[in-house]
């Protein structure tokens, strides 16, 4: 049976600049949890995370 945490981690929404999207970027870097992600863009319009 799952147990919920005493202490949670708190949460810390980075927002995502959503104007670079519309702006053609194809390449947009995340970062959570100290971890750094790269989202790309194709011009088909998939995303692909890595």
């Amino acid at each position: 049976m799952p147990t919920t945490p005493t202490h949670p981690e708190p949460s810390r929404p980075d927002p995502i600049d959503a104007r670079a999207l519309f702006n053609g970027a194809t390449r947009v870097t995340i970062i959570h949890n100290d971890r750094q992600y790269t989202l790309l863009i194709t011009r088909s319009g998939k995303l692909i995370l890595n």
